[in-house]
């Protein structure tokens, strides 16, 4: 997806000085993005008082949070805030989630599985699946013999502990099983088993035949043409963005609009291969996929399993030579050709045909649950009420049009909460996204500055390239050190802060610090074994 720029709704300049800087506007989002940076000036005043810097007891009496107790509802049962809250201050002890720049994907996987986990509930309850008081007295049996059988695998060991505890085997089981902080309460317990018995109520309907095993390994060699509603969008705002100004913009195109007009551009795409057109040059000139239209589309040889469901079920479907009718898929609408297919099966399928039908059995059940609980959340009716995890689900549905009202939902969640500075964050990226880089630089250095975010290196990091591509080279340089500092332990997030650290600092000229990068970057390769390679060959997807 390339980067668009935003819609040219209001054309006015606004400049005024933030922080030391000027602030200019004249983009759509020129009005929302004002308001959103002072809701940054007033949070941060009110967070630590005038500087930022400790608010007393004024800054105290303002850091009341104005949240509600629901964060959301699924079919009506609501999910609270306290619950949400707890597991995400389980999450944030751990290093790799803690970092502001992570906890927007921490805090959507939260609330997935707490959605999920009263879908569940509600799906066990509804098969009549119940947990007896015997069965969380089994399990606990159960979690003791295998905490035993664990920590005492050296039975010579085990009996020095009774004995120097003067207790006998039971006795010790009956300690561990009451007194030992490890051990869930009943009611975590019941929950567990509740789950996992529907989960083995699914996977029991799961009958695999050796017809079964033999279609996991059939595949097809398919070409297809994806017209992206998202890439519709990016295209009719950068060509608004080109267009001569006028007072009056036309409103930006909703996402209802590009699937309408994706099907379309498929449709008469269809109407042309029905006609004898050429499948790969179409595929060429229209197709939306990065990865293969320049190749004519051609997905190469694939199994069932490695593509989305819409589209394998279809793709399986045709034979060689056919052309399917346009397809719906979360990426845009298709149209798919099959080349060839064959029975990839391996050489000593019929020898150890049993094996094979328990892997393949295996993979099918964890397939069948996974795709319940799908179908658990497709049909539920879900309602989110924090204006934060809103912005979330708004910016993964609609990433291009939606980042207006992502902007306004995360400034309202920094405005309820002060001190949410992940929304801030986000916030700031998307400022930066806009354009509005002046007012991003300033968002990230009041949370460069602040309590909660300081030792973040990506903060740092962001803010510091922000400054760099500003031409504020004395003040990157300064944030891409600090970067570096908070930046020390030895795992791969840090190793890419550093590894883009010594990169910029080099373009920058500040060869000592960057050669100090170098030497965190071979330290950690050492510590490694070598495994990550040099920053110059490391490839991201």
């Amino acid at each position: 997806m390339s980067i668009v720029k935003l819609r040219k709704g209001v054309r006015k300049q606004i400049k005024f000085r933030l922080f030391g800087r000027t602030v200019e506007f004249g983009s759509a989002m020129a009005i929302i993005l004002w308001i959103i940076v002072l809701i940054f000036i007033v949070g941060t005043y009110y967070m630590y008082g005038p500087g930022g810097g400790g608010g007393g007891q004024q800054g105290q009496q303002a850091t009341t949070r104005k949240v509600g107790a629901v964060i959301a509802t699924a079919d009506g049962v609501a999910i609270s805030r306290q619950e949400y809250e707890y597991r995400l201050s389980l999450a944030r002890r751990s290093q790799n989630s803690s970092d502001v720049s992570r906890m927007r994907y921490v805090k959507t996987d939260i609330f997935d599985s707490l959605v999920d986990r009263e879908l569940q509930r509600a799906a066990a309850k509804a098969e009549g699946i119940k947990v007896s008081n015997a069965d969380v007295a089994a399990k606990k049996d159960e979690i003791v013999e295998d905490m035993i059988s664990t920590q005492y695998a050296d039975q010579a060991l085990l009996h020095k502990v009774l004995k120097d505890r003067n207790v006998s085997l039971d006795q010790f089981k009956r300690q561990l099983r009451n007194d030992d902080d490890r051990m869930p309460d009943n009611e975590q317990l019941r929950e567990m088993l509740l789950f996992e018995k529907l989960q083995k109520s699914v996977e029991a309907n799961v009958h695999v035949t050796e017809a079964d095993v033999r279609d996991s390994y059939r595949e097809v060699h398919a070409r297809h043409i994806l017209i992206s509603p998202d890439d519709i969008i990016a295209e009719a705002m950068a060509t608004e963005d080109e267009s001569d100004e006028t007072d009056a913009a036309p409103e930006p195109m909703t996402e209802e609009q590009a699937l309408a007009k994706a099907r379309e551009v498929a449709d008469d795409l269809k109407k042309q291969l029905d006609e004898g057109a050429d499948f790969a040059k179409l595929a060429k000139d229209y197709s939306d996929d990065p990865g293969s239209a320049a190749n004519g589309g051609d997905l190469d040889w694939f199994t069932r399993d490695r593509m989305i469901k819409e589209l394998s079920d279809v793709a399986f479907a045709l034979k060689p030579g056919q052309i399917s009718d346009p397809v719906e898929t979360q990426f845009g609408v298709h149209i798919i050709k099959v080349d060839e297919t064959r029975e990839n099966l391996p050489e000593d399928f019929d020898a150890n045909k049993q094996r094979y039908t328990y892997e393949v059995t295996e993979k099918l059940t964890a397939q069948a649950w996974t795709q319940y609980a799908q179908d658990l959340r497709d049909a539920a009716t879900i309602e989110i009420l924090d204006p934060e995890l809103q912005a979330y689900d708004v910016m993964k549905k609609d990433p291009v049009a939606g980042i207006e009202t992502a902007a306004q939902l995360l400034a309202l969640a920094a405005e309820q909460d002060p001190r949410n500075s992940s929304a801030r964050y986000e916030l700031a990226m998307l400022m930066e996204r806009g354009g509005q880089t002046d007012a991003a630089i300033a968002a990230l250095t009041e949370l460069a500055e602040s309590e909660d975010s300081a030792r973040s290196p990506q903060v740092h990091m962001q803010l510091a390239k922000m400054l760099k591509d500003a031409d504020h080279t004395e003040e990157a340089i300064i944030h891409f050190k600090s970067a570096s500092e908070w930046a020390q332990g030895f795992d791969y997030p840090n190793y890419f802060v550093h590894m883009e650290a010594q990169r910029l600092l080099e373009e920058l000229g500040e060869t000592e610090a960057a050669a100090a990068e170098q030497e965190w970057l071979d330290d950690f390769n050492e510590q490694m074994g070598g495994g990550m390679g040099s920053p110059g060959v490391i490839q991201v997807d």
